[in-house]
């Protein structure tokens, strides 16, 4: 007896771009989520004016990180690119924001935070990618010892 080839069935996916934006906006609620507890953090230090800036460049690469792990985790295929529109949209409200505020523009301040966020989001991408990767494989295995 042939056994039938029963097809998978077809599986609504977002399209990548989709998927990049809504995660790009987790990405974007994490960073104020950080940045409401950063002051709590500044009152404890003893000199407060010198960790403002990299503990806000840590709550921007954390919101990065969290932004291109949730695009990599709900996209199938590409997932390192869903990571990068991610990252773009975590940037292009910085960019509004820098550009708003007291009317001055620091390039390499923002230059700074511009590469940890798509570094951040890169290696997010990648570590969820290598995650569920691998268990992928390991499944796929089981499954043909059977």
């Amino acid at each position: 007896m042939e056994r039938a080839k029963k097809k998978a069935p077809k599986v609504n996916q977002r399209s990548i771009w989709l998927n990049g934006l809504i995660s790009g906006g987790i990405g974007l609620l994490v960073i104020v989520a950080l940045l409401l507890i950063l002051p709590a953090m500044l009152i404890s230090s003893a000199d407060p004016k010198a960790y403002i800036t990299p503990l806000v460049v840590f709550c921007v690469g954390m919101g990065g990180a969290a932004a291109g792990a949730i695009a990599a985790s709900v996209t199938k295929g590409n997932e390192l690119v869903a990571a990068l529109i991610a990252a773009a949209v975590v940037v292009l409200p910085l960019i509004g924001i820098s550009l708003l505020i007291n009317g001055g523009f620091n390039f390499f301040g923002f230059l700074t935070v511009v590469i940890t966020v798509f570094l951040m989001a890169l290696a997010g991408g990648y570590a969820v990618t290598k995650i569920s990767g691998g268990r992928k494989r390991s499944m796929k295995k089981i499954m043909k010892r059977r």
